[in-house]
């Protein structure tokens, strides 16, 4: 058990200042709840990762409604908390009933989670048939066949790399960019990595902590193996795809050296980081690097070189992508669901979609963005993302996710650290998946 327990007091600690934090907004003084009287102003409480682009369309929208409608943003920024904080924080919030929580924002694949405090909102499709989702953005907003989310914006896995950092290291590097973009197998990358000159461990990054993006890269690796393995059941994750998936992240680091040891404790924001400021040569990660890092002048030197490319694929397998992205929610207990349903139906307008995509680089989720020939034509990278989300898979959807993705983040993690071998890693988050026991970090 205390293995288990192994960073819990970092993560409370990190809890619950941000809890005291936001608690002006959950648990207001009594007395202080608006009514909301048809002739005052209606606030509308959003949590999300406030970027600077959601401030410009959200401050567009509250001067457009001044005096009825107000957008109070709570901000949980990927900077500073991982998916799995703001998971936790969510939940606890909405455990708690509090109407001052109308709108929310969560990982696509927390949908079926945080079904049970949603509003349905079936009908708000039904009277709003003109907006053309992506189907695979609004397939993740289903539970038991009732529409519980709306998408805000995707996210597609991907491969960076650097273009000078490549040519320096690679004469052919002209003739390998059409396979990156395509997707390289990881036997010719691995290969590439240990027959260069150059011997580093910045040849290929990825996010190796104990939280959603890890397993997001094993299950890339599994799932172009077997794109059903995890439909199985009971789920057997001490697989032949499984083991050789979680083996080849545990070789990268510790046989073949081409990924730092402490990939172990970085997640996707400390990857894109490290690999920026370090010459990587490939690291994995999602769309939107590029505005990430517009706080640092010399990170933003770099970007001229920044390419993308496919995630790696094994030899006799499909190159796959894992969807991420994020939905939105209404809380059951808001008090005001017409007014955030305005909202919501203002953010996935195309013109707050193009904003989003334009300013904070997160891919739209509407059909005619990338049908637009006109608009692709300026944004070459739009139809090449669009080419990536052809070849996405979304995660199992399931009532328990969270759960089984806490117990393979876990041990993918003791596997990568070297506490555990992949055989044990796997087997022991097998046998604990298909019990009835909690993992308690």
């Amino acid at each position: 058990m205390k293995k288990l327990l192994t960073g819990t007091n970092l993560f409370l600690a990190s809890l619950l200042t941000t809890c005291i934090a936001l608690v002006a907004y959950f648990f207001p003084p009594a007395g202080n709840e608006l009514e909301n009287e048809p002739d005052q102003l209606v606030k509308i409480y959003y949590a999300d990762n406030i970027s600077p682009a959601h401030r410009e369309i959200i401050d567009a929208f509250n001067a457009e409604h001044a005096g009825k409608i107000e957008v109070v943003t709570i901000d949980l920024p990927f900077s500073k908390f991982s998916t799995n904080e703001r998971k936790e924080l969510l939940a606890r919030a909405l455990r708690s009933k509090s109407s001052r929580l109308d709108v929310f924002a969560v990982d696509l694949i927390w949908v079926p989670r945080f079904a049970r405090w949603a509003e349905p909102l079936d009908e708000f499709l039904e009277t709003n048939l003109q907006i053309d989702f992506l189907n695979y953005a609004l397939q993740s907003c289903y539970f038991e066949d009732k529409l519980v989310a709306l998408p805000l914006y995707l996210d597609i896995g991907l491969m960076y790399y650097q273009q000078d950092v490549l040519q320096s290291q690679f004469p052919n590097w002209k003739g390998l960019e059409p396979k990156l973009k395509k997707s390289i197998t990881w036997e010719e990358l691995i290969k590439m990595g240990i027959n260069r000159e150059k011997k580093d461990d910045n040849f290929y990054l990825f996010p190796g902590d104990n939280f959603e993006g890890l397993v997001c890269t094993f299950m890339e690796l599994v799932l172009s193996q077997d794109p059903k393995f995890f439909e199985h059941s009971p789920v057997q994750l001490n697989a032949p795809e499984s083991r050789k998936a979680l083996q080849l992240l545990v070789d990268l680091v510790h046989t073949y050296h081409l990924t730092p040891e402490k990939i172990t404790d970085y997640d996707g924001y400390k990857v894109d980081q490290h690999a920026l400021r370090n010459n990587g040569v490939f690291w994995r990660s999602w769309p939107g690097l590029a505005v990430q890092v517009q706080h640092s002048q010399a990170l933003q030197a770099r970007l001229k070189f920044l390419r993308i490319g496919a995630i790696p694929h094994f030899e006799g397998s499909k190159p796959v992508s894992v969807f991420g992205g994020w939905n939105l929610m209404v809380s059951r207990h808001s008090e005001n669901k017409k007014e955030a349903m305005q909202f919501i139906k203002y953010l996935l307008q195309r013109e707050s979609q193009l904003a989003l995509y334009k300013k904070g680089g997160y891919l739209p989720i509407l059909k005619n963005i990338y049908m637009d020939k006109e608009l692709v034509g300026k944004n070459s990278e739009l139809s090449y993302y669009h080419e990536l989300l052809k070849k996405g898979i979304h995660r199992p959807y399931r009532v328990d996710y969270t759960k089984w993705s806490d117990v393979i983040s876990y041990y993918a993690h003791q596997a990568l650290k070297k506490e555990m071998t992949v055989e044990q890693a796997l087997q022991t988050a097998t046998e604990r998946i298909n019990s009835k026991k909690v993992l308690v970090r």
